[in-house]
């Protein structure tokens, strides 16, 4: 059920949803080789919108009596009952079929499930106002809304000769792992592109879709990520982040540091017992052998390919990443392929091991230089470029 509060704020979301469905480029702009080459697998977005948003409607104007904030014990024992379930449910999968086929909610009954997302946004909603997120009356706008659930695929492109997020597709989830081996490798026979069709972690449409996982933590760290997307729709950050790889690299890192700690103070609400249950359950194959450390050599990696891209190698960077995934593998991290798409991917989150971009440190850093979260995340959201945001770091290191 869904809470009053949130009828009137999703109209201007779902008008911005409109206006952008309208503004795609119409049937005679020039397809990208990748939306030929896995033409068969795309997702349609727009048929989950129409299938999801009158969901969220009727949820939406059935719960106008509805409580609007977390109830502790309550809402705790259903957490506790659902990521149990969902825990049990992928010991009973995980030999069953091939990892990229996994569903452990399939059997995990829709009104739990919308229980847990109702409990979820109420908990998140409570923190942003209590964070200063509020407006007029402290409505949150736009509202926390997600759906949890088994999320599309992307396809990602760069260009071999550098590490560059080219082009994004998504792809239906239903795509097998030889489906993407072919995707892939028909895009560099064909288009001499490097190609990478990979799981992601959250998706920034209305309602966010949330991947099903058996850890709460990441799943109210995602939530709130997405939720900070919806966000920065509305302010010069988000209207400028395709603008440049830095400015989609500012945004998603602003919404990873700013997700994952609203994501722990939500965490902390609930009286919840499944934490070292679930580690134990989803944790890799503990590596062999002397401590790897997974970070270092990683940033060691994508630092030795940009050197060999720079002098125009492109060969010699490739057979570096497939032997280097190999190391990794053995190490207890089963990465299926890492190439130029790889990097330009993760790349895009300055937090992230593959990134080479000062972003990440230099947003660490801003965030402990602020007073609290809303003034963190507003003063970053009101850049429109990248030089405005490198502006705000300089006056902020003279301080």
């Amino acid at each position: 059920m869904k809470r009053a509060r949130k009828v009137i704020g999703p109209l201007i979301v779902y008008f911005g949803i409109g206006l952008l469905l309208i503004s795609l480029p119409n049937g005679s702009r020039h397809f990208h080789p990748s939306e030929i080459i896995a033409s068969a697998h795309v997702f349609n977005l727009l048929e989950w919108e129409i299938k999801n948003l009158p969901d969220k409607w009727v949820h939406q104007l059935t719960g106008l009596f509805l409580r609007s904030s977390y109830e502790k014990e309550t809402d705790s024992e259903i957490l506790n009952m659902y990521f149990s379930l969902l825990a049990e449910q992928s010991v009973l999968l995980r030999d069953m079929k091939p990892k990229y086929d996994n569903d452990v909610s399939q059997n995990i009954p829709s009104d739990l499930s919308d229980r847990v997302e109702e409990i979820i946004e109420v908990a998140l909603t409570d923190i942003l106002r209590s964070e200063g997120f509020g407006i007029w009356r402290n409505i949150l706008l736009p509202p926390v809304d997600i759906k949890l659930g088994i999320l599309p695929n992307v396809l990602i492109v760069s260009p071999r000769n550098k590490i560059e997020r080219e082009y994004d597709l998504l792809l239906r989830s239903s795509v097998t792992v030889d489906d993407r081996e072919r995707i892939e490798n028909q895009l560099a026979k064909e288009a001499n592109l490097s190609a990478l069709v990979e799981n992601i972690g959250g998706l920034a449409t209305y309602p966010a879709q949330i991947p099903v996982s058996e850890s709460l933590r990441w799943t109210l760290r995602t939530s709130a990520h997405e939720w900070i997307h919806h966000y920065l729709f509305f302010r010069p950050l988000g209207q400028n982040m395709f603008m440049s790889q830095d400015m989609v690299i500012l945004n998603e890192t602003l919404a990873s540091i700013a997700g994952d700690e609203i994501g722990d103070i939500a965490l902390d609400l609930f009286d919840y017992q499944l934490h070292a249950t679930v580690k134990t359950i989803s944790s890799p194959d503990t590596p062999v052998g002397e401590y790897f450390d997974f970070e270092s050599e990683m940033r060691k990696l994508r630092s030795q390919v940009d050197t060999l891209l720079e002098i125009g190698n492109m060969e010699d960077a490739e057979s570096l990443m497939n032997e280097k995934r190999l190391v990794f593998v053995a190490n207890g991290y089963n990465i299926r392929k890492i190439n130029q798409a790889y990097f330009a991917f993760y790349g895009s989150y300055g937090d992230s091991a593959a990134s080479v971009s000062a972003i990440g440190p230099q947003l660490q850093e801003l965030r402990t230089s602020v007073p609290d979260l809303f003034t963190f995340v507003n003063t970053v959201a009101n850049v429109s470029t990248y030089e405005e945001f490198l502006s705000i770091i300089s006056a902020s290191d003279s301080d």
